[in-house]
Protein backbone atom coordinates (compact mmCIF):
# COMPACT_ATOMS: atom_id res chain seq x y z
CA UNK A 1 0.00 0.00 0.00
CA UNK A 2 1.17 3.35 -1.08
CA UNK A 3 0.30 7.14 -2.23
CA UNK A 4 2.45 9.36 -4.00
CA UNK A 5 1.91 12.99 -3.42
CA UNK A 6 0.66 15.03 -6.58
CA UNK A 7 3.03 17.78 -7.20
CA UNK A 8 1.86 19.46 -10.55
CA UNK A 9 1.13 22.72 -9.02
CA UNK A 10 -2.22 23.12 -11.40
CA UNK A 11 -3.60 20.23 -10.85
CA UNK A 12 -3.05 19.81 -7.24
CA UNK A 13 -5.28 22.79 -6.89
CA UNK A 14 -8.08 21.84 -9.29
CA UNK A 15 -8.28 18.79 -6.99
CA UNK A 16 -8.01 20.44 -3.70
CA UNK A 17 -10.98 23.08 -5.23
CA UNK A 18 -13.02 20.11 -5.90
CA UNK A 19 -12.64 17.93 -3.03
CA UNK A 20 -12.80 20.48 -0.94
CA UNK A 21 -15.23 20.99 2.51
CA UNK A 22 -18.69 22.64 3.19
CA UNK A 23 -18.25 23.18 6.79
CA UNK A 24 -20.41 23.76 9.69
CA UNK A 25 -18.26 25.34 12.08
CA UNK A 26 -20.23 25.46 15.67
CA UNK A 27 -19.82 29.41 16.49
CA UNK A 28 -20.29 30.30 20.37
CA UNK A 29 -17.50 33.27 20.40
CA UNK A 30 -15.09 34.84 17.59
CA UNK A 31 -12.87 31.72 18.99
CA UNK A 32 -14.16 29.79 16.84
CA UNK A 33 -13.23 31.31 13.36
CA UNK A 34 -11.35 29.44 11.56
CA UNK A 35 -8.35 31.61 10.55
CA UNK A 36 -4.68 31.03 8.57
CA UNK A 37 -2.08 30.43 11.08
CA UNK A 38 -0.86 32.86 13.11
CA UNK A 39 0.87 32.14 15.72
CA UNK A 40 1.56 35.13 18.46
CA UNK A 41 0.52 36.04 21.76
CA UNK A 42 -2.82 35.64 23.06
CA UNK A 43 -3.65 39.88 23.55
CA UNK A 44 -2.06 40.20 20.21
CA UNK A 45 -3.99 37.42 19.08
CA UNK A 46 -7.76 38.99 20.31
CA UNK A 47 -6.77 42.40 18.62
CA UNK A 48 -6.44 40.66 15.20
CA UNK A 49 -8.76 37.79 15.03
CA UNK A 50 -12.15 40.79 14.25
CA UNK A 51 -9.71 41.18 10.96
CA UNK A 52 -7.79 37.68 10.39
CA UNK A 53 -11.37 36.26 10.78
CA UNK A 54 -12.21 37.57 7.71
CA UNK A 55 -9.85 35.58 5.88
CA UNK A 56 -10.60 32.26 6.57
CA UNK A 57 -7.64 29.19 4.98
CA UNK A 58 -7.58 25.65 4.83
CA UNK A 59 -4.13 23.99 4.26
CA UNK A 60 -4.28 20.80 1.81
CA UNK A 61 -2.47 18.19 0.61
CA UNK A 62 -3.37 15.70 -2.16
CA UNK A 63 -2.24 12.20 -2.72
CA UNK A 64 -3.12 9.67 -4.95
CA UNK A 65 -2.58 6.00 -5.66
CA UNK A 66 -4.15 3.46 -8.46
CA UNK A 67 -7.78 3.26 -7.34
CA UNK A 68 -8.01 7.01 -5.41
CA UNK A 69 -7.53 10.60 -4.81
CA UNK A 70 -6.81 11.64 -1.03
CA UNK A 71 -7.37 15.01 0.28
CA UNK A 72 -6.19 15.85 3.45
CA UNK A 73 -7.11 19.05 4.86
CA UNK A 74 -5.82 21.12 8.13
CA UNK A 75 -7.86 23.65 9.75
CA UNK A 76 -6.38 25.91 12.34
CA UNK A 77 -8.17 27.75 15.25
CA UNK A 78 -6.48 30.16 17.13
CA UNK A 79 -7.93 28.99 20.43
CA UNK A 80 -9.47 25.57 22.18
CA UNK A 81 -11.56 26.92 24.62
CA UNK A 82 -14.31 25.95 26.87
CA UNK A 83 -16.84 27.15 29.55
CA UNK A 84 -17.19 24.06 31.46
CA UNK A 85 -18.45 25.25 35.14
CA UNK A 86 -15.13 23.53 37.39
CA UNK A 87 -12.03 26.19 36.88
CA UNK A 88 -9.60 23.83 36.99
CA UNK A 89 -10.67 21.70 34.57
CA UNK A 90 -11.97 24.78 32.13
CA UNK A 91 -7.93 25.80 32.70
CA UNK A 92 -6.90 22.76 31.64
CA UNK A 93 -8.99 22.56 28.55
CA UNK A 94 -8.14 25.98 27.45
CA UNK A 95 -5.29 26.69 25.03
CA UNK A 96 -3.74 28.78 22.57
CA UNK A 97 -3.86 27.58 18.92
CA UNK A 98 -5.54 24.05 17.35
CA UNK A 99 -4.78 22.42 14.39
CA UNK A 100 -7.54 19.57 13.70
CA UNK A 101 -7.41 17.62 10.23
CA UNK A 102 -9.87 16.14 7.49
CA UNK A 103 -9.10 13.82 4.67
CA UNK A 104 -11.51 12.44 1.99
CA UNK A 105 -10.75 9.54 -0.16
CA UNK A 106 -12.37 9.63 -3.34
CA UNK A 107 -12.56 7.06 -5.89
CA UNK A 108 -11.36 7.73 -9.57
CA UNK A 109 -13.94 5.81 -11.02
CA UNK A 110 -16.28 8.34 -12.84
CA UNK A 111 -19.25 5.93 -12.45
CA UNK A 112 -19.15 5.05 -8.42
CA UNK A 113 -18.65 8.70 -7.60
CA UNK A 114 -18.25 7.45 -4.19
CA UNK A 115 -16.55 9.56 -1.27
CA UNK A 116 -15.02 8.35 2.64
CA UNK A 117 -14.36 10.54 4.79
CA UNK A 118 -11.60 10.65 8.33
CA UNK A 119 -11.93 13.11 10.51
CA UNK A 120 -9.67 13.93 13.97
CA UNK A 121 -11.87 13.93 16.55
CA UNK A 122 -9.67 14.88 19.61
CA UNK A 123 -7.68 11.65 20.20
CA UNK A 124 -9.38 9.55 17.46
CA UNK A 125 -10.68 9.23 14.03
CA UNK A 126 -14.32 9.06 13.02
CA UNK A 127 -15.09 7.46 9.45
CA UNK A 128 -17.87 8.18 6.99
CA UNK A 129 -18.50 5.58 3.92
CA UNK A 130 -20.47 7.19 1.06
CA UNK A 131 -20.81 10.23 2.41
CA UNK A 132 -20.09 14.18 1.08
CA UNK A 133 -17.76 16.79 0.78
CA UNK A 134 -19.11 18.13 4.26
CA UNK A 135 -18.20 18.05 7.80
CA UNK A 136 -19.02 19.42 11.37
CA UNK A 137 -17.07 21.11 13.94
CA UNK A 138 -17.63 21.68 17.37
CA UNK A 139 -17.22 24.85 18.99
CA UNK A 140 -14.70 25.46 21.71
CA UNK A 141 -12.58 21.95 21.40
CA UNK A 142 -12.91 22.12 17.36
CA UNK A 143 -13.35 18.69 17.21
CA UNK A 144 -14.49 17.36 13.89
CA UNK A 145 -17.32 15.12 12.82
CA UNK A 146 -18.77 13.38 9.31
CA UNK A 147 -21.37 15.79 8.42
CA UNK A 148 -24.00 12.56 8.40
CA UNK A 149 -23.37 12.11 12.54
CA UNK A 150 -24.44 15.82 13.06
CA UNK A 151 -27.29 15.75 10.34
CA UNK A 152 -30.10 16.18 13.15
CA UNK A 153 -28.52 18.95 14.74
CA UNK A 154 -27.82 20.64 11.76
CA UNK A 155 -31.19 20.45 10.76
CA UNK A 156 -32.88 21.79 13.97
CA UNK A 157 -30.00 24.15 15.23
CA UNK A 158 -28.65 25.88 11.55
CA UNK A 159 -28.74 28.87 13.78
CA UNK A 160 -25.51 27.33 15.63
CA UNK A 161 -23.47 27.24 12.82
CA UNK A 162 -21.37 29.66 10.47
CA UNK A 163 -21.03 28.01 6.89
CA UNK A 164 -18.22 27.94 5.30
CA UNK A 165 -18.56 27.54 1.94
CA UNK A 166 -15.35 29.42 0.24
CA UNK A 167 -11.97 30.21 2.45
CA UNK A 168 -8.11 30.18 0.66
CA UNK A 169 -6.58 27.51 0.42
CA UNK A 170 -2.86 26.52 1.16
CA UNK A 171 -0.67 23.97 0.21
CA UNK A 172 0.88 22.22 2.57
CA UNK A 173 3.52 20.40 0.34
CA UNK A 174 5.19 24.28 -0.16
CA UNK A 175 5.84 23.69 3.70
CA UNK A 176 9.50 22.85 4.13
CA UNK A 177 11.08 20.81 6.77
CA UNK A 178 12.61 23.16 8.33
CA UNK A 179 9.70 25.70 8.64
CA UNK A 180 7.53 22.76 10.18
CA UNK A 181 10.29 22.51 12.78
CA UNK A 182 9.62 26.63 13.66
CA UNK A 183 5.67 25.90 13.53
CA UNK A 184 5.83 22.52 15.76
CA UNK A 185 7.92 24.92 18.44
CA UNK A 186 5.46 27.42 18.70
CA UNK A 187 2.77 25.63 18.92
CA UNK A 188 3.65 23.97 22.09
CA UNK A 189 2.49 20.75 22.35
CA UNK A 190 -0.64 21.01 20.02
CA UNK A 191 -0.45 18.25 17.22
CA UNK A 192 0.76 18.15 13.55
CA UNK A 193 -0.73 16.39 11.13
CA UNK A 194 2.57 14.88 10.83
CA UNK A 195 1.55 13.61 14.40
CA UNK A 196 -1.90 13.11 14.76
CA UNK A 197 -3.11 9.17 15.40
CA UNK A 198 -5.80 7.13 17.04
CA UNK A 199 -4.87 6.36 21.06
CA UNK A 200 -6.95 3.15 20.79
CA UNK A 201 -5.26 2.22 17.72
CA UNK A 202 -2.10 3.40 18.35
CA UNK A 203 -1.49 1.34 21.40
CA UNK A 204 -3.64 -2.01 19.90
CA UNK A 205 -1.08 -4.98 18.13
CA UNK A 206 -3.98 -6.49 15.79
CA UNK A 207 -3.89 -6.31 12.15
CA UNK A 208 -2.50 -3.42 10.32
CA UNK A 209 -0.38 -1.34 12.51
CA UNK A 210 -1.42 2.22 13.22
CA UNK A 211 1.25 5.23 13.52
CA UNK A 212 1.21 8.52 13.73
CA UNK A 213 0.56 10.73 10.92
CA UNK A 214 -1.39 8.22 9.03
CA UNK A 215 -3.71 10.19 7.78
CA UNK A 216 -0.97 12.60 6.77
CA UNK A 217 1.37 9.99 5.53
CA UNK A 218 -0.24 7.09 4.67
CA UNK A 219 -4.14 7.43 4.07
CA UNK A 220 -4.73 4.15 2.15
CA UNK A 221 -3.27 2.48 5.34
CA UNK A 222 -5.23 4.78 7.53
CA UNK A 223 -8.60 3.82 5.13
CA UNK A 224 -7.66 0.17 5.50
CA UNK A 225 -7.44 0.18 9.12
CA UNK A 226 -11.07 1.92 9.44
CA UNK A 227 -12.49 -1.04 6.76
CA UNK A 228 -11.08 -3.68 8.98
CA UNK A 229 -12.22 -1.97 12.35
CA UNK A 230 -15.74 -2.21 10.95
CA UNK A 231 -14.93 -5.35 10.20
CA UNK A 232 -14.45 -6.63 13.40
CA UNK A 233 -17.20 -4.76 15.10
CA UNK A 234 -19.75 -6.52 13.04
CA UNK A 235 -18.01 -9.80 12.77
Amino acid sequence: MSTKIITNIDKTLILANKFKPVIYQEYKSIKDAITPIMLCNEADMMTMLPIIEKDPCLYFLIREDFHFYYAFYMIFHPFDWSTFPIPFIRKWLCHLYDTESILFRVSKCNKCNIVDVATVHHNSFLFQAHTQFKVVIESESHAIHPYELKLNDITVNLHKYRVYFDYRLKNLNDITPKQWRTIKKQLHGVNTPQEQYDEIWIRSTFGIRHQKGDMFFRPDVLFSKAIETRRMKNA
